[in-house]
């Protein structure tokens, strides 16, 4: 095992989310993010698929914002760790859940549907 120890009274630097291949899904090895992004540090935090007949293999197993955005929605009952933006000080684990609602509006004359979402619980 190895451990990873930030004197937080210390660190400057900033950490940093990565989603592999930049997209969901997407697999690729913890050496090779690395390597893209050349950081100080790189620990896997984070669950996916790995096999078709538990998903879409990459697909993230839980929930993950990044810059403000809902990149994969919540696995209800699945704990997540939160980090609060702007604030390197504070972590806390949470059994979270996703809500989406949306509505699906016609397009006149071309018979798509559009959908939108209305808003994010």
């Amino acid at each position: 095992m190895n451990v990873l120890d930030i004197e937080l009274h210390r660190f400057t630097g900033e950490l940093v989310p990565e989603l592999g291949t930049h997209v969901v899904p997407g697999l690729e090895t913890l050496t090779d993010i690395a390597a893209r992004t050349d950081p100080l540090a790189a620990v896997n935090g984070g669950y996916f698929v790995i096999e078709p007949i538990d998903g879409t293999p990459g697909d993230l197993a839980g929930i993950s914002v990044l810059d403000g955005h809902l990149i994969s929605e919540a696995v209800n009952g699945r704990t997540s760790l939160l980090l609060r933006e702007n604030d390197g000080t504070h972590a806390s684990i949470a059994a979270l859940r996703t809500s989406l609602r949306a509505r699906v509006y016609p397009e006149v004359g071309n018979g798509l549907w559009t959908a939108s979402i209305a808003s994010r619980d």
